[in-house]
């Protein structure tokens, strides 16, 4: 972080790295000013109360800031429930009581166009369900999976659920397309432009994907291809994308 200039990081990893809740709790201990994180949640079993109680445990016991939650997980054993069904609504009127962001990846087991588009979709409704609870849409809008024949083609409907007032979007590009595009991904700014224009500077928020972004890039390039390159924004506006509006949502 020193070498890349990075002050402060928020701390998310998915079920692939382990029962983090603790571990990622002693680190924000240690480095106070360094780090926020992210809680785990068994998002297959959010129907079932002690998820909350888990949850509440990981707010006020471990200083945790929000739950990330990948809706991929809801089918990994089996059920075939949408995020927005209303069994997981005594879990969301849960989160909205407790004040704190979800961190989604909008994602499925499926890597087909439809299957994201329906969880897209489904995330939509939920944020109308859920308007006073701020939203932040990890990844952005999964690139490859509208990238055919070097050509970018994201569908004007993707657009609906990102407009929701409470919803803020990451702008990630390296560890999306890292693999089809070359520092500093000239590709990427038609999008991100869409991005700044559509959204606006105040609910944009640059991410890493760190330590995985590595496999296509350096650290420092995994935010210069934003910070150096798009000149269409504003310098006092990269600031909030680059870190201010993040420190905005947690209140620092």
């Amino acid at each position: 972080m020193d070498y890349a200039g990075i002050d402060r990081a928020l701390i998310q990893a998915g079920h692939t790295y382990g029962r983090l809740n603790q571990y990622q709790s002693e680190v924000v201990g240690r480095y106070p000013d360094g780090f926020w994180a992210l809680a785990s949640v068994e998002e297959w079993l959010i129907d079932d109360p002690r998820q909350s109680r888990d949850l509440d445990q990981a707010i006020s016991e471990l200083g945790l800031s929000g739950p990330f939650f990948n809706t991929a997980s809801i089918g990994h054993s089996g059920r075939r429930k949408s995020l927005d069904d209303p069994v997981f609504y005594p879990f969301w009127d849960h989160v909205r009581t407790l004040g704190i962001p979800v961190f989604w990846n909008i994602t499925t087991l499926d890597p087909g166009q439809a299957a994201w588009l329906d969880v897209h979709a489904a995330f939509g409704r939920w944020v109308e369900r859920y308007p006073e609870v701020p939203s932040i849409y990890t990844h952005g809008i999964p690139l490859y999976r509208f990238w055919r024949d070097g050509v970018l083609d994201v569908p004007d409907e993707i657009w609906g659920p990102l407009m929701a007032r409470n919803v803020s979007v990451e702008v990630l590009i390296p560890i999306l397309m890292g693999g089809e595009w070359d520092f500093p991904y000239s590709e990427s700014r038609r999008l991100i432009r869409d991005y700044y224009e559509r959204l606006g500077p105040s609910r944009l928020i640059w991410g890493s994907d760190m330590p995985n972004v590595e496999r296509h890039c350096t650290y420092p390039q995994s935010l210069n291809y934003l910070r150096n390159y798009c000149d269409f924004i504003l310098p006092d506006e990269m600031e909030m994308i680059c870190g201010g509006n993040i420190a905005a949502l947690f209140g620092s």
